[in-house]
């Protein structure tokens, strides 16, 4: 039985924390970020993992300064076998690294060493991925850099989004943890090819601007990934057109769409539906919000705004 000090965040992380307070393991302390100001009314709100740990009764530490002598005090009193890391939000330093007696271990939702980094999932869909993988790893001071120890591999099907995708991969964790920590001692780490190391980043709200010069998966896996968290956008008619469904036509429905032009962009309105011209075939918008309104059909949109064909995307 092995003393456990998780360092985690968002509600990703609550699976893992599931599974390690229902095995023989201790969890001795969880380690979150800070309550944090949300919505229009700046509340304050207290981040997941930590609203689990008052939840359980489980000692809870939410430092401001992760580098700081009395973080560090406190992590060492605790004396924990191992520290398992997901998804914190800050890159520790060697010497806390160096408290647990056997190891800290990060859970890394990519096939490393591709996606290292802060959005591994919404890289993997962008990018129209058809396979992604959890990994348990040795820390190190650098990102997501260490020996590789367990890998699952988890496949990202056409219609997965960024959060179907990320309630797969907690459940793949929250597995994959207990496997690590229960086998920790036959485990062969490997060492990660530099050579094919690729990283991801914070995402930008200019991530979210659709290029109609593009492919039509190429779009639909931009529409996956950033949909529910950044949003996805256009212009039409100078006003700022976010994108809510989107979709890519069956094949039958496409047959009854004019053939493709170079106009990429352009709308097309039949049998009350909009189409907007990708590179290579049409998509199909069904709702949308019109910045500084509220979300509408795309037929009182088509209405409210005087749509007809030939109106372009920008």
């Amino acid at each position: 039985m092995a003393s456990i000090l998780f360092m985690g965040t968002p509600a990703f992380t609550l699976p893992i924390l599931d599974a390690i307070r229902n095995s023989n393991h201790t969890l001795a302390m969880v380690v979150s970020q800070p309550d944090k100001q949300q919505g229009r009314k700046n509340k304050l709100e207290a981040p997941p993992a930590a609203i689990w740990a008052k939840e359980n009764n489980i000692p809870l530490l939410q430092p401001k300064a992760i580098r700081s002598e009395q973080t560090y005090q406190t992590l060492a009193s605790v004396k924990a076998d191992f520290f398992i890391v997901a998804a914190y939000g800050r890159i520790l330093p060697q010497t806390i690294l160096d408290l647990p007696k056997f190891a800290c271990i990060n859970i890394h939702t990519s096939s490393l060493p591709t996606l290292r980094g802060s959005s591994p999932i919404h890289f993997a869909i962008w990018q129209g991925l058809e396979e992604t993988a959890v990994c348990s790893m040795l820390m190190e001071a650098t990102l997501d850099t260490g020996a590789v120890l367990k890998q699952e591999k988890v496949a990202i099907h056409r219609q997965d989004t960024t959060e179907a995708l990320t309630a797969k991969l907690a459940t793949v964790s929250a597995k994959l943890t207990i496997e690590t920590i229960e086998e920790f001692a036959s485990l062969k780490a490997i060492k990660q090819d530099e050579a094919k190391a690729t990283y991801t980043r914070l995402l930008k709200k200019e991530d979210g601007k659709l290029d109609w010069q593009r492919t039509a998966k190429q779009l639909y896996d931009q529409y996956r990934a950033f949909h529910a968290n950044i949003g996805v956008y256009t212009y039409i008619k100078n006003k700022k057109i976010k994108i809510l469904q989107l979709a890519v036509p069956k094949e039958e429905e496409q047959a009854t769409l004019p053939t493709i032009g170079t106009n990429v962009g352009q709308l097309y309105i039949a049998n009350k539906q909009l189409y907007i011209q990708a590179k290579d075939t049409w998509l199909t918008v069904q709702q949308v919000q019109v910045e500084g309104k509220k979300p509408c059909d795309v037929l009182s949109f088509i209405n409210g705004y005087r749509l007809v064909n030939k109106d372009v995307c920008l």
